[in-house]
C-alpha cells in the first residue's frame, strides 16, 4: 500500500490503557491496525466519510494547505490526524509545519504561487495517498462548495487581516531582514515582504 511513516504522538498510553483496562502494547496494536484498515480502504477506493474519516475536515485542511501552497502533504511526515476516540473517524488537522509554504522551498521562492499542491517532483509517500483521497466525487464536490463559500464570505476578511498583520509585523520583518539577509538564488529577505 502506501508504506506512510506513522508516528503516535499523544496521547500518553499507559494512562489511556490503564483507563481502558488493556495494556498499552495492545491499544498500540489496535490503533496500528485501525490505521492499517483506513489506509487499505483508501487504496482500494472503499474509505467511506463518516466511517473512516471526516470529509468535512479534509476539505477544510486540503483549501488551507492550498490557500498557503504548502506541499508538506506530499511527504508526508507534518500531517496530523487524529480520533477523538477508537470508535469516532479520523479528523485531519491541526494544520502544522508552513516551511514548505507560500512559495518557499530553497530556491523556489518567488516563483508562480499555482503549483500544484500534489505534485510530482519525488517519489514521496503522501502523494498517491492524499490523490487518492481527493479524487472522490465527495470530496471534490465539497470541496467546490467550502471553497466558493470562503471566496464569498471569509476571502474578504482574510485580505483585510492580512494587511492589519503585514502593518503589525513590519518592523520584525526589518529586523529579520537585518539579521538573516536575503541569499542571491535561494532567499529575497524580509525587507520587502508584502
Amino acid at each position: 500500500m502506501y508504506n506512510l511513516p506513522v508516528m503516535l504522538k499523544d496521547p500518553d498510553l499507559g494512562e489511556i490503557a490503564e483507563a481502558s483496562g488493556t495494556t498499552p502494547e495492545e491499544l498500540f496494536k489496535k490503533w496500528k491496525s485501525d490505521f492499517e484498515d483506513f489506509e487499505a480502504k483508501v487504496y482500494n477506493g472503499t474509505a467511506i466519510d463518516g466511517v473512516d474519516f471526516d470529509l468535512s475536515s479534509l476539505v477544510n485542511y486540503a483549501i488551507v494547505y492550498n490557500l498557503c501552497g504548502n506541499r508538506e502533504l506530499s511527504w508526508p511526515k507534518s500531517t496530523f490526524i487524529y480520533k477523538p476516540s477508537i470508535d469516532e473517524p479520523y479528523y485531519f488537522g491541526p494544520v502544522w509545519d508552513f516551511d514548505w509554504a507560500f512559495t518557499y522551498n530553497d530556491g523556489a521562492e518567488g516563483k508562480s504561487p499555482s503549483l500544484p499542491l500534489l505534485q510530482y517532483w519525488s517519489p514521496l509517500k503522501g502523494l498517491p495517498f492524499f490523490e487518492a483521497l481527493f479524487q472522490t466525487m465527495a470530496f471534490q464536490d465539497l470541496y467546490t462548495q467550502r471553497w466558493q463559500e470562503f471566496v464569498d464570505q471569509q476571502l474578504p476578511m482574510l485580505w483585510e487581516f492580512i494587511e492589519e498583520y503585514a502593518n503589525l509585523i513590519l518592523p520584525s520583518a526589518v529586523e529579520n531582514g537585518v539579521r538573516w539577509p536575503a541569499e542571491p538564488g535561494r532567499t529575497a529577505g524580509t525587507f520587502d515582504f508584502r
